[in-house]
């Protein structure tokens, strides 16, 4: 697959050379202001307005339109100005039927030069979800069996979120994004111990149990929809699959004091243990952009992702997790 795309960008970038180096120089100034199409058609999306008297180079031509290109921002892109807002003032070999032929791959590489983009996104956000859950164990002492429970508490809290990606076709591209949220899960303890001398005379224990945390990296892989709206806003949708790990710190026994007669017993301490799990789920959300220039922006996102895991608790039990949730929050916004 590598080797396929690496190609497929050299004839590409070989396609673009030969157009242009078939072409002479050629300039066109703006007679009056000027609007920068992304396709040559008049309902395509804006890339730029230009005032009259703007000089603008021209790569091609197709039909009433000419291919130019435009400062925006820090940069330069490529788009579509129509013949009757422009004057030609520099000579120029690219006619009408000296342009690609359509579906050709100069042709496809011209309008991907004009409209392709790739994007990084950085946000902090917040989890909203709260996943607390418990586990349920049985602890046979005496010759009888005792019952062993905890809760978890897990709230939300911040977490962060890193993306990047390009479009692939029109409006359409693929991104890769990473999250990681991180929190203490404060934990309760509840225990029932068989007497030593006695049948169906458990004692009851209880505590809490602190220095517990959850910890959720995830990996998610998106399709995007990409939509510009003028030159400084920008729509994004996306969604895909998502690999979760999961680390709990989970309550796998416990301690008591007791003493003759023992009628009674007090908690004295749990045993924890880090727990790793991993699991496939989802992720979907909305991101809407604005940028100050053609590269630089911000933006604010609204996201959720989740999965559900069984995290291995105490004495051979397993507990069914779940991890992810509703975020939002915003950061910067790259383009290039």
């Amino acid at each position: 697959m590598v080797l396929r795309a690496s190609l497929l960008a050299v004839v590409i970038l070989v396609a673009v050379s030969a157009a242009s180096a078939a072409q002479t120089a050629a300039t066109v100034r703006t007679v009056r202001s000027t609007v920068v199409m992304e396709q040559p058609r008049g309902d395509s999306p804006l890339i730029a307005a230009v005032p009259p008297g703007t000089v603008l180079p021209v790569v091609d031509q197709r039909g009433d339109w000419y291919l130019v290109e435009v400062p925006v921002g820090l940069s330069t892109r490529r788009g579509w100005v129509n013949r009757q807002t422009v004057e030609v003032v520099g000579e120029t070999n690219a006619r009408p039927s000296s342009s690609p032929r359509p579906g050709s791959v100069a042709q496809t590489a011209l309008a991907q030069t004009a409209t392709s983009r790739g994007f990084v996104v950085l946000n902090a956000l917040y989890q909203f979800a709260a996943n607390d859950f418990a586990d349920a164990a049985t602890k046979r002492e005496n010759a009888e069996d005792g019952r062993f429970d905890t809760t978890y508490v897990v709230k939300g809290g911040p977490a962060f979120d890193v993306a990047a990606g390009g479009v692939l076709w029109r409006r359409l591209g693929a991104g890769i994004g990473v999250s990681q949220f991180r929190i203490s899960t404060p934990s309760s303890l509840t225990a029932t111990i068989p007497h030593p001398f006695f049948f169906n005379r458990a004692r009851s224990v209880s505590g809490e149990v602190g220095g517990l945390t959850r910890e959720e990296l995830a990996i998610h892989f998106q399709a995007r929809g990409i939509f510009p709206v003028g030159t400084r806003f920008q729509v994004m949708v996306f969604g895909g699959p998502s690999f979760f790990q999961v680390k709990q710190s989970m309550i796998t026994d416990y301690t008591y004091n007791e003493s003759y007669p023992y009628d009674d017993a007090t908690f004295r301490a749990a045993t924890t243990t880090p727990v790793t799990v991993t699991k496939i789920g989802f992720n979907a959300g909305g991101d809407v952009a604005f940028f100050f220039t053609s590269q630089l922006g911000v933006g604010a996102t609204v996201q959720f992702s989740g999965t559900s895991v069984d995290v291995p608790g105490a004495l051979g039990s397993t507990s069914n997790v779940k991890a992810g949730g509703g975020q939002a929050g915003g950061g910067l916004r790259l383009r290039f």
